[in-house]
């Protein structure tokens, strides 16, 4: 009863809240090694419930890894932009993106930078994770810097494909170095171990969601809020 009086006399008193920054993760995934780590991700961020989002294509990449792999490089070649088969209903309530993808041809999937180039990202941070088959990050980082310049893009993380099913321990390490969990502002990821490559390092890779919420940032009452008001999850959409 004190506790719900103290919120009660603080929103009278005009003191107001804000709730925690909303995290959705977003991820392309063609053999499910990506997947996998967004899984992992999701995981890890659980108390936060984040939202979580598969980018898919309209036309279906080919069963054939080779097939994949040509028509990845022809896409590249081209600089597609392949059409998506599905929309985030509103990215403008996100403040963290988790954006996963496998590396092909040393960068992201162009159905990745369709994705890029088809929301507003000013002003997010852009937490990037990929996986691969050997060649790191290749040069996915700065080409996604490159495409939203007006986000901040981590640092980012990397999984060797072949290692995706066991990434679970390092992925949550990794996330769980961030501060993102529970509202905290996002640092750069760094890599400590390198992940899937749905594809290879040449090509080729339902969504769903669950919104996340917290206690905010008091003025000035901050240590009060933690300790008098408990924080409230309210679940969302969830993946597939």
């Amino acid at each position: 009863m004190k506790k719900f009086m103290l919120a009660v006399l603080m929103v009278f008193i005009g003191v107001s809240v804000s709730e925690a920054s909303n995290i959705l993760i977003a991820y392309f995934s063609r053999s499910g090694n990506t997947q996998k780590v967004a899984e992992y991700v999701a995981s890890a961020l659980s108390s936060d419930k984040p939202d979580i989002f598969r980018i898919t294509t309209a036309e279906p990449y080919p069963e054939d890894y080779n097939e994949t792999t040509r028509k990845a490089q022809e896409e590249q070649n081209n600089n597609a932009r392949p059409v998506l088969s599905g929309d985030v209903e509103d990215m403008s309530k996100y403040d963290v993106v988790f954006l996963g993808y496998p590396i092909w041809w040393g960068t992201v999937p162009m159905a990745v930078y369709t994705f890029l180039e088809g929301y507003d990202f000013s002003g997010k941070r852009i937490i990037p994770f990929n996986t691969h088959a050997g060649s790191g990050k290749g040069r996915s980082i700065s080409d996604i810097n490159a495409a939203v310049p007006d986000a901040e893009v981590g640092e980012g993380f990397a999984v060797r494909g072949a290692d995706a099913e066991s990434s679970g321990a390092s992925v949550a390490e990794w996330v769980n170095g961030l501060n993102v969990i529970s509202g905290e502002p996002a640092d750069t990821g760094t890599e400590t171990k390198q992940p899937e490559n749905e594809q290879t390092e040449n090509t080729a890779g339902s969504s769903s969601s669950s919104s996340s919420g917290g206690c905010g940032m008091f003025s000035g009452t901050l240590l009060l809020c933690a300790i008098m008001i408990p924080c409230r999850k309210f679940a969302g959409r969830s993946e597939e």
